[in-house]
């Protein structure tokens, strides 16, 4: 037996960081880890860390081609008596 959520962040509320005495908006900058530079978003890629300190590269192009096809669809195997469920997987939905 496999229990999935049934909802999903995106329907969470999110809210920005402010400045409390100016009432500006935080902003996060990308920066190297090592060498504390800054990076532009054009020159940011993504990458599966593998070990320690090597990473595989992986292209947006890869990404998509290994997406799953979603058939927004609930296949249902069977039904139980809730006196059968345990109790701690009513606190959330799946």
């Amino acid at each position: 037996m496999a229990l999935y959520p049934a909802t999903t962040d995106s329907e969470k509320i999110h809210f920005n960081q402010l400045n409390k005495k100016t009432g500006h908006r935080i902003k996060y900058l990308k920066v190297d880890a090592e060498t504390g530079k800054e990076v532009s978003s054009d020159e940011v890629i993504k990458g599966y860390k593998v070990d320690t300190d090597t990473y595989v590269e992986v292209s947006n192009n890869e990404l998509e081609n290994i997406a799953l096809e979603s058939t927004r669809t609930i296949d249902i195997d069977e039904f139980v008596p809730k006196s059968e469920i345990d109790p701690r997987f009513l606190i959330r939905p799946y």
